[in-house]
């Protein structure tokens, strides 16, 4: 039975993005690998969060989506399945797309196989759809030029050579983390903005540090430790003040004496 097929129809409809549901990528990729194995109400469920969110971050309303549900609806009916290639080739995605020849290259190189790696970490099925990648690769990085400034294409393509892949791993595994801290609410707006202050407080003065990688590695390793305790203001202030009035003079005598004048 046709019926069969449609193994996602009962899941609750936030359900059917696996991941980065504020985003344009994650509802993309669903539509892409998911589309055939959804109902009418999952479809459209996932195109319009899709419209949505493109119009949040890029700003503009891409068309074609209800020819775009018509066309899947249609195959599904069918039952004639729909490739990857035949979705990124519709209207509805093709209109997501805008080309920066002067970064495109290293859009491709540098950001684009970040983002595949993390769709077939997601969707499995990517995986097995070889045949198709040259061809999402380019639609990848035209989505990615399309809603990302830029300025920070060309900012963020800098890390390439200045940051190691371990290290760029790390931040992405940590952006996963931060992210699902979100969805689940654990960390909230007013905590989230007091992340980005206090890391641009800690970036700004850390020019002041001959040292900066052991300054900021024992600086995380404070805050982490601040962070364990029940009270972690009372805690971070007490480790401050000792180090300042304690510490200090012990380790760097002159130097806090001459302070003291």
């Amino acid at each position: 039975m046709l019926e069969s097929k449609f193994y996602l129809m009962e899941v609750k409809m936030g359900s059917l993005v696996t991941f980065d549901q504020k985003g344009i990528f994650g509802p993309a990729m669903t539509l892409v690998y998911h589309s055939q194995y959804l109902n009418e109400k999952g479809v459209l469920s996932v195109a319009d969060l899709l419209k949505e969110n493109f119009k949040n971050l890029a700003n503009v309303k891409p068309k074609g989506k209800k020819e775009f549900c018509a066309f899947v609806l249609e195959r599904n009916q069918a039952n004639i399945p729909i490739t990857p290639a035949e979705i990124i080739g519709t209207r509805f995605f093709q209109n997501m797309q805008k080309t920066h020849p002067v970064y495109h290259e290293k859009v491709l190189e540098f950001i684009v196989p970040r983002m595949l790696r993390t769709l077939q970490e997601q969707i499995p099925q990517a995986k097995k759809e070889i045949g198709e990648t040259q061809q999402l690769t380019q639609w990848i990085a035209l989505l990615v030029e399309n809603y990302m400034p830029e300025e920070q294409i060309k900012k963020h393509c800098a890390l390439k050579d200045q940051v190691s892949e371990k290290t760029l791993d790390e931040r992405q595994d940590l952006g996963k983390e931060l992210y699902n801290a979100i969805k689940t609410e654990n960390l909230k707006e007013k905590d989230f903005d007091t992340l980005i202050e206090i890391s641009n407080i800690a970036l700004d003065r850390i020019k002041n540090a001959e040292d900066a990688s052991i300054t900021l590695n024992f600086t995380s390793r404070y805050l982490s430790l601040f962070s364990k305790s029940e009270n972690p203001k009372l805690l971070g202030e007490d480790v401050v003040r000792m180090l300042s009035t304690v510490f200090k003079p012990k380790v760097f005598p002159q130097k806090s004496a001459e302070e003291l004048k």
